[in-house]
């Protein structure tokens, strides 16, 4: 109760704030010792209605267009960060695929919804042998796509020293 705090002889109204069907505060007007001389005794309850429900029903306005413009830069910022984190990903992707006699590579990305750490690779090890990497890496947006990179630039670097696909994987999982 917010007037009650104000002192036994105190007088005011709570007024719901509603947008629509939807409450979305109140409005609390009070004054403190009724009886201090030089101002009316009028109790606040019998203030003209239609201005209390015209100032509350612009109050509800106000609350509801704050909270669509906290609203509106969240999504911008949402946004912005999928769209760092799709060049990422998309420049993790070889632009061409190195190619082993006998056999085509051919290759496609495409993002479902989100943004994540999805990613392929296609490591030469040798003039007969190649190591085919398809990675998902836990997450959305800017992390996980950050975490694919550092990820594949340990591949990558790993793979020169080791051609044994097993022992590769060991060790980056212990990485």
């Amino acid at each position: 109760e917010p007037l009650r705090a104000t002192g036994p002889n105190s007088d005011g109204i709570v007024q719901p704030l509603l947008f629509g069907d939807k409450l979305v505060g109140t409005l609390a007007i009070g004054r403190r010792e009724a009886g201090v001389p030089g101002r009316s005794d009028t109790p606040l309850y019998e203030l003209p209605a239609e201005m209390i429900r015209t100032f509350s029903e612009f109050m509800a306005m106000q609350i509801v267009n704050a909270r669509h413009l906290i609203e509106q830069v969240h999504s911008r910022l949402v946004a912005h960060e999928l769209d760092i984190a799709h060049r990422i990903q998309r420049a993790l992707l070889p632009r061409t695929l190195p190619q082993l006699a006998g056999f085509g590579l051919a290759a496609n990305w495409e993002s479902a919804r989100q943004v994540g750490g999805d990613f392929y690779d296609a490591i030469p090890l040798s003039d007969h042998s190649m190591l085919l990497v398809m990675a998902d890496v836990m997450g959305k947006g800017v992390p996980a796509a950050m975490f694919a990179t550092i990820m594949r630039s340990v591949l990558r670097a790993m793979a020169v020293r080791s051609h044994h696909p097993a022992k590769l994987l060991k060790r980056l999982n212990e990485l």
